[in-house]
């Protein structure tokens, strides 16, 4: 049958109607019921459906051929048949007898390449069969399922039903306009904090409006997400005291630390949380945007300086990212490392060894295969991290054995959680150096030391209480 006569064939079809498909078509069968799949999922999903929309999304499963399916799609929309209502197996058999179809499976016509000569006409035709043998062979496209990993479950019981902006609007109490004006106010302003190492951490501080929808997303939904029990950095009853008290007496502590954890947890991987959670996909990205943001290579010159032209670390901020200073980050990056959580703490059973992380900080102890094979831990590490989307900082992995010191997030575990000697100075010396505007950070720095040693917390405390200097160090400690 002509390819003519196909076409002239499909605009007679019904909506009761299932094509039947060409002989020659078989070999595409399960490209046209991926794309099937595709674009009912899509529809769905609420998805933007046009032609480059479909296009930029197909691409990650379907390569070059994600330009098939946006002719495809053009082709549906064009026609008078009902796509939108049939079964993905009647569509299937729809897109086999499509022109965008019929055309890749249609002889050469040599005369219409008369311009080239016998060796590249040749050429040109093996490319073409290598072509169409590699789209009889591509995967089958499958819908991700939308429930959630189990551990989603539960929550999901709580989600709100939420079916469009203005409704996320009424859930966080603010109106229509409040919230358009409070997420256009995307300009974040940017701090930059050195570490003790001398390192710079660039701090991303969202306006006061945007803000405080973080901090009520946070609250209603957030909080009730119950991460993977290996996380206890920025969750309730956990601390990097309990983070640091499951790795005494071991033979062995490994520390590893994701680099720039905060913002390489991409906007991708927020809106697929918010979608295992339940939302439509509108929702959850308009979440994603309230959530995520991006800075121009101009704003991170200006608040980093030269430190800017140091390498290309600052290049992942220009990518939207979760921002290190929004109050919703801390919950929704520990949500998206649930599956590395799941992944380590497997890898670590099989070692005979514990895993915990504190945000950024991964912490692995034992005394049985972990003590013999730490390298050979790391390297797998190193790999699943890498697969999830994170890096490990290789300058901040460590392998110490009990026959040293075993320290890290500021805390000694060779017998009991201590806290090591030099940062206790540096506590003290913050003590002594705080000027008003360091009392805050100072008073929170005593609220961790007094997890680990409430006596020498409680001492220093006084010290900072008793100085003249700082008139507004007792109102402030009210709060702490």
């Amino acid at each position: 049958m002509s390819v003519r006569l196909f076409a002239e064939r499909k605009h007679m079809l019904s909506a009761s109607d299932t094509p039947p498909p060409p002989k020659d078509a078989a070999p595409l069968a399960g490209l046209s019921r991926s794309i099937a799949d595709f674009l009912l999922y899509s529809l769905e999903q609420g998805f933007a459906l046009n032609a480059k929309a479909l296009r930029e999304r197909a691409r990650a499963h379907f390569f070059d051929a994600s330009e098939i399916l946006e002719a495809v799609y053009v082709e549906l929309e064009s026609d008078e048949w009902p796509w939108r209502g049939q079964t993905a197996d009647v569509l299937a058999q729809r897109i086999l007898v499509s022109e965008a179809l019929l055309d890749l499976q249609a002889p050469i016509d040599e005369d219409e390449l008369w311009y080239l000569d016998d060796e590249t006409l040749a050429s040109y035709k093996t490319q073409h069969e290598s072509y169409l043998f590699s789209l009889s062979t591509m995967p089958v496209w499958k819908p991700p399922s939308v429930r959630g990993h189990a551990w989603l479950h539960s929550a999901r019981s709580s989600v709100p039903s939420l079916e469009s902006v203005s409704d996320i609007a009424t859930w966080l109490n603010v109106s229509r306009d409040e919230w358009d004006g409070a997420t256009n106010a995307s300009k974040y302003r940017l701090r930059v904090h050195r570490k003790p190492s001398g390192k710079l951490r660039l701090l991303e501080i969202p306006p006061e409006p945007k803000r405080v929808l973080q901090r009520r997303l946070l609250h209603r939904l957030l909080d009730h997400v119950a991460p993977h029990e290996a996380a206890h950095g920025f969750v309730a009853g956990r601390s990097v005291h309990t983070h640091a008290s499951l790795h005494i007496q071991q033979q062995v502590v490994i520390r590893l630390d994701l680099a720039d954890f905060f913002a390489n947890t991409l906007a991708a991987r927020v809106f697929l949380l918010f979608r295992a959670l339940g939302f439509v996909a509108h929702v959850a990205n308009a979440l994603t945007a309230l959530c995520t943001t991006s800075q121009s290579r101009v704003s991170l010159r200006g608040a980093l300086g030269a430190e800017y032209l140091n390498g290309n670390r600052y290049d992942i901020y220009s990518v939207n990212h979760l921002p290190q200073g929004a109050p919703s980050s801390p919950a929704l990056a520990n949500l998206c490392a649930h599956s590395l959580d799941v992944r380590l703490t497997a890898i670590a059973g099989q070692f005979g060894a514990i895993y915990t992380r504190y945000a950024d900080d991964i912490v692995i102890s034992g005394s049985g295969e972990i003590a013999a094979r730490p390298r050979k831990f790391i390297t797998l590490a190193r790999e699943i991290i890498a697969d999830e989307g994170w890096r490990l900082n290789p300058d901040k992995t460590r392998i110490m054995r009990n026959t040293g010191r075993q320290s890290f997030t500021g805390l000694v575990v060779n017998e009991r959680v201590n806290v090591a000697r030099d940062e206790f100075d540096r506590i003290k010396a913050a003590v002594h150096r705080a000027t008003r505007d360091d009392v805050p950070h100072v008073l929170g720095l005593l609220s961790w030391l007094k997890q680990s040693s409430p006596e020498r917390a409680a001492k220093l405390r006084q010290k900072l209480l008793a100085r003249n200097d700082l008139t507004d160090v007792r109102s402030a400690s009210k709060t702490r």
